[in-house]
Order: C-alpha cells, then sequence, then structure tokens
C-alpha cells in the first residue's frame, strides 16, 4: 500500500511539473530566456507643482535627461549612473505609437542606452516610487523627459532657460569632477 501511495504523488508531481513547463513556451530568445523589450511609456506625474505627461519605464519610475549629454556621447557614466541608472535596451524599445518613432539606441560605455529625439534616458536614485519627480531641476541639468522633449540641439526642448531659474543651480553642492571631461569617470562637468 505505501508503495502505491508513493507512486501515485511522484506521478502527480511529474505531471505538474510537465503542465508547468508547457506554460513557458512564450517568446524566448535563441539563449531560452526571455526576449522582453524595453518598456517607456507615457503617464501623468506632479512636476514642480503641475500635472505633466512624462516618459516612465515600465515601473513606472519617471524618466529624465542630462543637458550635458550629447546624442553621441554619454556625459553620465561610472559613479553618475549609480546615482542616475541609464535606460538600457538590449532587446529594443516598447513605446506608444505616438512617440514609438523618436527612440534610438546609442551604445556607449554604459551600454545599448535609450535615447529619446536624441536625449540619453536615465532614472534618479532619488525617486523612491513610481511617479516621483524629485530629479527635477537638480543642479540645472537634470530634467523630467515628457513627450514634447525637442530634439538636441533645437529649441523645443522641454525647459526654457526662463524655467530653469526655478532650479537649484545656485546651489553650493555638485557633483565630484574630475581633471578631465574625457576621463572617463562619467561626471564631464
Amino acid at each position: 500500500m505505501r508503495h502505491k501511495w508513493l507512486s501515485v504523488v511522484t506521478a502527480s508531481g511529474v505531471l505538474s511539473l510537465i503542465i508547468a513547463g508547457c506554460g513557458q513556451s512564450q517568446a524566448q530568445g535563441s539563449s531560452g530566456h526571455p526576449t522582453a523589450q524595453t518598456v517607456v511609456d507615457i503617464k501623468t506625474a506632479m512636476v514642480k507643482g503641475h500635472n505633466e505627461p512624462v516618459l516612465t519605464n515600465a515601473k513606472g519610475d519617471t524618466l529624465y535627461y542630462f543637458t550635458k549629454d550629447t546624442a553621441s556621447h554619454s556625459a553620465c557614466t561610472g559613479s553618475c549612473a549609480l546615482i542616475w541608472p541609464p535606460l538600457l535596451a538590449k532587446n529594443g524599445i516598447s513605446a506608444p505609437a505616438s512617440i514609438k518613432s523618436h527612440f534610438s539606441i546609442l551604445h556607449d560605455p554604459n551600454g545599448p542606452q535609450v535615447e529619446y529625439n536624441g536625449h540619453l534616458l536615465y532614472r534618479y536614485s532619488g525617486d523612491t516610487g513610481p511617479l516621483q519627480t524629485h530629479g527635477e531641476g537638480l543642479f540645472g541639468a537634470w530634467f523630467v523627459a515628457t513627450p514634447h522633449l525637442g530634439q538636441t540641439g533645437s529649441q523645443m526642448s522641454s525647459h526654457s532657460p526662463s524655467m530653469m531659474s526655478n532650479s537649484p543651480s545656485s546651489s553650493s553642492y555638485s557633483y565630484p569632477s574630475s581633471s578631465s571631461s574625457s576621463s572617463g569617470s562619467g561626471y564631464g562637468y
């Protein structure tokens, strides 16, 4: 009787594993790992006291751009990227159709970093939950990325100099600077 009971338990366990394995045949790459794309979405967040449409990642974290970057170079690498983690896309980008054509990927020291209209995108480690915007205007160089963010070098950027006057750019705090902006330390000042 004990042997028969053990056989039934073992058979039901094997059957459970087979059934569970069948449900995992969704999109996978050649390595057998899921090939999820990096998701960018548009949500509404409170930015400096106003509801604004902002770009977010899949978790709802607000995305930012850095005015020291160019369309072909990230000025935030190394220890800077620990505070401002770059948005990376190893398997492409999923975004709303209305903005999807504005994205590209720059292969830089951070990896395959997502750009929106030529602006590299980052999260801010000081934002501890979805739709927080604590990084807005920091050091007069970090700003929330919005769907209306213009192309690098255009006059359509989200923040005009008059809007920057409300930012803490006159703060006495600054990032540690490197001896050379091309040293790779990531601060680029």
